[in-house]
């Protein structure tokens, strides 16, 4: 479930061509203050819930910061509890993750497994840290620690795996048939790359009104050491947010669909 939800974080799109400009900063289609709910279903089965929020932005300060909590649903916390709070600074000059900390629990058959992992990203020296602890407890004891932290290297801008969605809602996205485009992101000091194609148009419908959307296919996901056979689809609105309306993804029984199911009204810059 946990690598699930990342996955559904982080899908989008990763292109150097923006539209609007000011200055050196471009100006991005989402603002502060915007909110996006969105469903997880399993088979018939209500899974849960994950929220993005824009929690601010200010173009004075090229800075922008990002939030999301992923909670599972109260029948699947009846036997795996879920929960997880996501950070991400961002540089909107640089187009690029500054700093990103995850942290949250899971607990299966009495285990409980909290989890805290926050990297940071340093553009003038070339590197990032990670900072990673596991601490897993079963029936209220102490099972096991693990804890790292680490160094290593960036060549170049990074996003993590929240950063990236609101990168790519900035950027022109493929719409030729057939079209790819390849996106890379940094997840527990691994750069990972990912390859969508384009597969035509759609119509998605959320709360009485209808989004044309872009539908992309994820065909590859790997990293220097590993290669994941990942089945996930995307639907991305062609309103003026460039919002994400819609995600499947299959797994090894059914698949996960993740729906836009709400939405809150933006404020003006901070």
């Amino acid at each position: 479930m946990q690598k699930v939800l990342f996955i559904l974080v982080a899908a989008a799109l990763n292109f150097n061509a923006f539209t609007a400009q000011a200055g050196d900063i471009t100006i991005p289609p989402y603002k502060a203050g915007e909110k996006l709910t969105y469903k997880l279903k399993w088979k018939i089965f209500k899974a849960g819930t994950l929220t993005t929020e824009v929690k601010s932005l200010n173009l004075g300060t090229g800075k922008a910061e990002f939030q999301a909590t992923a909670k599972t649903s109260s029948s699947v916390d009846a036997f795996y509890p879920v929960r997880y709070t996501i950070d991400s600074s961002f540089d909107l000059k640089r187009q690029a993750s500054t700093r990103f900390a995850m942290v949250g629990t899971e607990e299966k058959e009495s285990k409980r497994e909290f989890k805290s992992q926050i990297e940071t990203f340093d553009y003038t020296k070339n590197t990032g840290n990670l900072n990673f602890t596991v601490d897993r407890n079963k029936d209220g004891v102490r099972a096991n620690k693990k804890k790292k932290n680490e160094n290593y290297s960036l060549t170049s801008n990074v996003q993590d795996i929240l950063s990236l969605l609101y990168y790519a809602r900035a950027a022109e996205l493929p719409t030729n048939p057939g079209s790819k485009a390849t996106f890379s992101v940094v997840y527990e000091g691994e750069l990972w790359n990912a390859t969508f194609e384009y597969k035509g148009k759609d119509k998605n419908k959320v709360n009485g009104t209808t989004y044309d959307s872009s539908i992309y296919k994820l065909i590859n996901v790997n990293s220097v050491n590993k290669e994941v056979n990942d089945k996930t689809t995307l639907w991305i609105a062609h309103d003026a947010a460039r919002t994400l309306v819609r995600v499947e993804s299959e797994v090894q029984v059914g698949k996960i669909i993740l729906k836009l199911s709400d939405s809150a009204s933006a404020s003006d810059e901070e």
